[in-house]
């Protein structure tokens, strides 16, 4: 929930008491322990030991980034802090306006001086403060005590924590909830005609009244002209964050919209509304309604959690709802394990597996495809019991893409049903990070096992957050050769002409974003560790206009850049390189279909961004072209030849992509298994290997008599060998 308190008063007040007496520590900021965390303690003039003062600026600089962090999810958050003074207070007004939080002072200040100094003196030596400055922060704060925010008493606050905020709505004739409408005004409209609006009435709108309909400004006409009654109570939905920004009518946050659907459907439809009401709307939105009505109590919010709500459940938690997207049979198992016979849930947000409105006897999903011409799911409560009512929705963008996928059952897979297929096979690898994203790649088995299929190929290098595609790679895709459909015969009947060939690069791949207005870097299946390291040593190494130019690309297209890094000192691999370089491969919509900017126009942003990018070797007009060509290249192996690169990346007319592989590099990497296996002293076959092969395998073998192997790298041993 979006309550922050901010306790206040002298040191050894108690504050940090009643944080431990009521296990508050994973819901608070303290500022001596960052104070702690920055500087260990410190000695005074008289030999004593205290916490250091030194570096508050960086302290506070950080308590702030960390309060944004958890403000923007919608945590709930203790500052402890002193706060004597009044200014510290008013200095989180912009923050709480912003994020929209319920301030609350959690009062120390009514403890006795004298007691103060009393527990003072019984601290750990390092937090003792010196008297003077107690007195002097008492002086101070008897000047500044004013009433910034409500007050509250240590035993008031958790009162407040622990009270259930249910309403009663007892006094309504019925209760009237809403299920996602996506500005879809048809259906609506519709209810409302058979049932007019009435006083009598509690009506509850569940959220995402934006993106993918056709009618966003009848929507709004209607939903501005009754959200402000007290009969009324709208909703936050996930789709509401780009609602706010546009409203906001700033061109910051105009930049935070990343939805190409809001930009270009949505926005279009709400330019004729007053964004100050926009504005008023969006304050409005509320995250649950917990209500008793006829004998029964009845929680909604947009995506569902599975137990009754309270101030420790985070606002976003509402919003998107517990657990993954489509982990409704585990929300609906919880609920009915965590809360009484009487207790009803109601959501939207999520339905994967197309369930009914009422899934069980005490929870309805109020969720469904409306915007392609599904029905609006209201659910209608009265003392005689409960009732859904559905409306279906005409009018609707007959092209609007459902974004389908993968076939299964001889049925295509939505964004939905895909991320629930990745989250459900043993063969991907799901890994989740503490800012939300989520990975997915193919497993070890899958490798291999070579278990390649629409799923395992799409996984590759997949970063999500919510439901939506964040940063990507390529899909998985194979050598000449290395699968039926790379064979001679298959290329030669499916390729589509011409075919161009790209210079591949032996390095390691690196995706750059924007997620959170930051650039965000990912290697592999992860945004840390490694590898992220040097893909951020090489993004410094580039000038500020360089990583500005990425950024505004990034942010304003919704796409990942895609390079091949190659770091001669911390990664070297099998090809030799003077200097280290990143080269821009591609840019790819971040989507769950894998598009990408078509060549000549990465030349361009690449040059606008004075990046290396990928080298044209040569294009094809026919499959007798090609293979010849292929053809010279196997017949050019030559391990004197010291200019090579690992091969050619092959891409058709219809985006078909493979993989060729130079002989050179090819036979380099069997030496370099050699060498591997004679530095740890297994036995060597050299029967298979070429002439040339053998000559590089007996140079390894006599360094290993002369115990000169051990450290060497297969690129210097390619040095030794060309050198004598």
């Amino acid at each position: 929930m979006r309550t922050i308190y901010f306790l206040r008063g002298l040191p050894a007040s108690g504050k940090s008491f009643w944080i431990k007496e009521n296990n508050l520590s994973p819901y608070t900021i303290s500022s001596d322990e960052i104070r702690l965390m920055y500087a260990s303690p410190v000695i005074d003039n008289d030999g004593n030991y205290s916490i250091s003062q030194k570096y508050d600026k960086k302290v506070w600089n950080l308590i702030f980034n960390l309060l944004e962090e958890k403000m923007g999810r919608g945590e709930f958050i203790i500052v402890d802090a002193t706060h004597y003074r009044d200014s510290s207070l008013r200095e989180y007004k912009k923050l709480i306006n912003y994020y929209r939080y319920r301030p609350f002072v959690v009062d120390f200040t009514n403890i006795e001086l004298n007691t103060i100094l009393n527990r003072n003196q019984q601290r750990e030596s390092y937090k003792i403060v010196p008297e003077q400055v107690i007195y002097k922060m008492h002086k101070v704060l008897e000047q500044n005590n004013n009433e910034i925010y409500p007050k509250l008493s240590p035993k008031a606050a958790i009162e407040q924590l622990n009270k259930s905020l249910i309403f009663d709505f007892n006094h309504y004739e019925k209760v009237i909830i809403f299920g996602d409408i996506h500005g879809c005004f048809t259906p609506l409209n519709h209810y409302f005609q058979e049932n007019p609006f009435s006083e009598n009435n509690a009506y509850i709108f569940l959220g995402d009244y934006v993106d993918r309909g056709i009618e966003h400004h009848q929507t709004f006409e209607l939903l501005l002209s009754i959200y402000h009654l007290k009969n009324v109570l709208v909703l936050e939905g996930n789709h509401e964050r780009w609602l706010r920004f546009y409203a906001e009518d700033d061109e910051q946050s105009f930049a935070r919209i990343k939805s190409k659907t809001f930009l270009e459907k949505t926005a279009p439809e709400l330019k004729n509304l007053d964004k100050k009401d926009l504005r008023q709307f969006c304050r409005a939105l509320a995250q649950m309604a917990y209500f008793s009505f006829a004998g029964k109590e009845y929680f909604a919010s947009h995506g569902g959690v599975g137990c009754l709500p309270h101030l420790f459940i985070n606002t976003q938690q509402y919003i998107n709802g517990v657990g993954g997207y489509e982990d409704t049979e585990q929300l609906y198992n919880a609920w009915e394990k965590n809360t009484a016979d009487n207790c009803v849930l109601i959501h939207g947000h999520r339905n994967t597996e197309n369930l009914p409105a009422q899934v069980r006897s005490r929870c309805y999903n109020l969720c469904s495809e409306i915007e392609y011409g599904d029905s609006l799911r209201v659910l209608e409560i009265s003392r005689k019991g409960e009732e859904i009512k559905e409306y279906r929705n005409p009018i609707y963008d007959k092209n609007l893409p459902k974004k389908l996928r993968v076939i299964k059952n001889n049925r295509v897979l939505s964004d939905n049903e895909l991320l629930n297929q990745l989250n459900l096979s043993p063969l991907i690898i799901k890994k989740s990070f503490d800012n939300g994203i989520i990975s997915y790649n193919f497993s070890r088995d899958a490798f291999y096992k070579k278990e390649w299929n629409n799923l395992t190929c799409r996984a590759r290098g997949l970063f999500i957050f919510e439901d939506r595609v964040i940063c990507r790679s390529y899909n998985k895709f194979f050598n000449w050769y290395e699968r039926k459909e790379t064979s001679d015969e298959e290329l030669e009947k499916n390729l589509c002409f011409p075919v161009r060939a790209y210079r591949k690069e032996n390095g390691f791949l690196a995706m750059v974003s924007v997620f959170n207005n930051e650039l965000l870097v990912c290697s592999k299946s992860t945004i840390s560790g490694t590898f992220v390291g040097y893909i951020n040593n090489f993004l410094e190494r580039l000038s500020e206009d360089t990583r500005k130019a990425i950024f505004n690309y990034c942010q304003k297209n919704n796409v990942s850049f895609v390079f091949e890094c190659v770091d001669i000192a911390n990664d070297p691999h099998i090809v030799q390189y003077q200097k280290p370089h990143l080269y821009l491969l591609d840019i790819v919509q971040n989507d769950f279909e894998f598009k990408k900017i078509p060549y000549e126009e990465l030349i361009k942003i690449a040059e606008e961004c004075n990046l290396e990018y990928k080298k044209l070797e040569k294009e094809f007009n026919s499959w007798k072209e090609l293979n010849s060509y292929k053809n010279k290249l196997e017949e050019s192996l030559n391990l004197q030849k010291r200019e090579w690169s690992e091969g050619l990346v092959l891409e058709d007319k219809n985006g078909f992509m493979l993989k060729y592989k130079n002989p050179n590099y090819r036979l380099w990497k069997q030496l370099r298994s050699v060498l591997e296996r004679l530095q740890t002293d297994k036995q060597v076959t050299v029967n298979n290997f070429s002439q040339q092969a053998q000559e590089v395998i007996k140079l390894m073998q006599n360094l290993k008599v002369e115990n000169k192997l051990n450290g060497l790298k297969i690129t210097d041993i390619q040095n030794i060998y060309w050198n004598s």
